[in-house]
């Protein structure tokens, strides 16, 4: 597989896994020291891999009408940046995501993910 579609195919693990609350889809996608940092409000989140997905799976993305698309890849080698927006999150939020994927022993994985919150309110 090209290291594009390879890519392409790990952040849809990442969209299933987010939005379904499917650990085993985040699992393959993230690197086991992976860390997602961003803001929502007043609120910060500095997560491990662990802790993202306890809140998936506590808290799934997609209440029904998630939205996410893949607005630029960017490829060096074994590197590669994604930015992803997402609609709809939790139902009313909306983010733009930005990925650092690297390619470790041959296989790519999400290494971090940094977001900035562009609408919409937390529910509740």
């Amino acid at each position: 597989m090209s290291a594009d579609a390879e890519i392409a195919r790990i952040i849809g693990l990442y969209t299933k896994g987010a939005g379904t609350g499917d650990g085993p889809s985040l699992d393959e996608a993230f690197h086991d020291n992976a860390y997602w940092f961003g803001a929502v409000g007043e609120t910060n989140y500095a997560l491990s891999k662990a802790e993202f997905m306890a809140l998936a799976a506590a808290q799934p993305g997609d209440t029904g009408n998630l939205v996410s698309r893949t607005i630029s890849t960017h490829t060096v080698g074994d590197s590669a940046t994604v930015v992803v927006e997402e609609d709809n999150y939790w139902g009313a939020l909306s983010f733009t995501n930005t990925f650092l994927l690297n390619r470790i022993a041959g296989v790519w994985k999400i290494v971090s993910k940094s977001f900035v919150h562009t609408g919409g309110t937390l529910p509740g």
